[in-house]
């Protein structure tokens, strides 16, 4: 924790136990001009001052310091995608998450359409720029989709849902590449390309519904209904011939993971707010 969030946390925990800034200053024996600065967020305490303070609010702020120095010393790809977030950075993580899952969600709705014209028609021009559009907005947003779920995973230590997530993204990244890539072409290679997608997709998609019934213990009801949704997505997507049925219950799916990653945060948010109160 670094300013101002260290100062607004001390001035936080001094009115919930319902003490002024002189009454708190005098438990210290610290200048109430330092104390106000330290709340405003303009300067750092001392570590001996912040010792004080700790010990009067009861509330072990070395603990939040050392995990945002931590965080701080890790690199960008090991904070996303490698080692286990902290309570915050799960928080920020799902936030991110379901707010890429609302535009996924939205761009699913055409993605499907053009999928299906494509693959038993030809795009003309200005339908394909569209196609380009929303392919790119689906491996972007997906990416911020999934990789709040591969947080979960190594989170809570789920590793069948951190694998299936980051298996979903590659594959996300890799199929609809080669679909940008080979737009202007429509042969046999094509509607395979079509049905290695389905089929891919949908081995993934049941890897990760069982990786979500593994977290229903710690979010609840949530992820069993998003876990059997997303099964029975992915078993319909590799038996082919009910891809049509996937591709309706898709949507229910991921509106059922939006609200489980907004209930994640939610749950993580809480967390952080309340990490240490009990002392």
């Amino acid at each position: 924790m670094k300013q101002p969030e260290l100062g607004q946390k001390i001035a936080s925990l001094r009115k919930i136990k319902g003490l002024t800034q002189e009454e708190l200053c005098q438990a210290c024996n610290i200048n109430i001009r330092s104390l106000q600065r330290i709340e405003n967020g303009e300067v750092n305490p001392r570590a001996y001052t912040l010792k004080l303070i700790s010990e009067q609010l009861n509330y072990d702020f070395w603990t939040e310091v050392a995990a945002t120095q931590a965080e701080q010393k890790k690199s960008w790809w090991d904070l996303n995608f490698v080692s286990a977030p902290s309570d915050r950075t799960m928080a920020q993580h799902a936030r991110w998450g379901w707010i890429g899952g609302i535009i996924y969600f939205l761009l699913t709705i055409p993605d499907v359409i053009m999928g299906v014209w494509r693959y038993t028609d030809s795009l003309d021009s200005a339908a394909s720029i569209i196609y380009v559009l929303v392919s790119v907005g689906i491996i972007l947003s997906s990416i911020l989709f999934f990789r709040a779920f591969s947080s979960l995973g190594r989170k809570l230590n789920q590793s069948i849902l951190t694998i299936s997530s980051y298996l979903i993204m590659l594959l996300i990244i890799v199929l609809y590449g080669y679909d940008l890539v080979t737009l202007n072409f429509h042969s046999w290679s094509t509607e395979a390309m079509g049905i290695m997608h389905l089929m891919s997709l949908g081995f993934a998609g049941i890897f990760f519904g069982i990786g979500l019934a593994r977290t229903e213990s710690t979010v609840g009801n949530t992820a069993k209904v998003a876990a059997i949704l997303e099964i029975a997505v992915g078993v319909s997507f590799v038996v082919i011939i009910t891809a049509f049925v996937g591709l309706v219950l898709i949507f229910p799916a991921i509106i059922a993971e939006i609200v489980l990653l907004h209930k994640v945060q939610t749950m993580f948010d809480k967390s952080t707010a309340e990490l240490n109160f009990a002392n």
